[in-house]
């Protein structure tokens, strides 16, 4: 089990930012009852998930030790996977989560880290139209279902400020499972994927290799 601890200005983990969110549940909910008297209501579902309605978004209110102070006040989008087992396991502070450095995805309008932002390279029209079919199963009890795209899934273009690639930078990344697809309506993948860079990048196709 967990330890749960008060946020104070000053607080610090040893490994993990602290980041004020807006999207955990509520353990208690105040209601107005009769002659202006207040009743508490203690919401039961927060015994059972501690990340619902979590947002992939909050404002960074302390940092570890040898962390990016810079990060302090700024607002960062991150993964929450590693949330709840932080909470389950670790240390809870209401209405804050605590996010490892390398879960960090953007700061600001800027990508941290490794992360790079792509928009989608749509397919050309013509006579001969060859659309993305891909085999995807979200539920292990049911068959794959085909579902057709107008976009490449290997490439895109850089469409915000990183570190790595300037904005407008063409990218392949190859195998299509490398990014995480639909993200803000494109596509996020890290650098060590990327396998080619350059106005040839439409035109490169991913094939993947078969083992022997």
């Amino acid at each position: 089990m967990g330890t749960k601890v008060e946020y104070y200005e000053g607080i610090s983990t040893p490994k993990y930012y602290i980041v004020a969110v807006r999207g955990m549940m509520e353990d208690e909910l105040d209601i107005k009852g009769e002659n202006g008297t207040t009743i508490t209501l203690k919401l039961p579902i927060s015994r059972n998930d501690n990340t619902m309605a979590l947002t992939e978004e909050g404002v960074v209110k302390s940092v570890p030790r040898g962390g990016n102070e810079e990060l302090i006040g700024k607002k960062i989008r991150f993964w929450f996977s590693n949330t709840d087992f932080t909470i389950q396991s670790g240390i809870e502070i209401p209405g804050h989560v605590l996010v490892p450095d390398y879960d960090i995805i953007q700061v600001d309008d800027e990508m941290y880290g490794d992360y790079i932002y792509c928009t989608p390279i749509y397919k050309k029209t013509g006579l001969i139209y060859l659309p993305t079919i891909q085999e995807i199963s979200y539920d292990s009890l049911q068959a794959p279902k085909q579902e057709w795209s107008d976009i490449h899934l290997d490439k895109g273009v850089v469409a915000r400020e990183n570190k790595h690639f300037p904005v407008g930078t063409n990218l392949f990344w190859g195998n299509p499972n490398a990014a995480r697809q639909n993200w803000d309506g494109g596509f996020l993948i890290k650098r060590k994927y990327i396998q080619a860079t350059g106005d040839g990048v439409p035109e490169a196709h991913y094939v993947e290799r078969k083992k022997k």
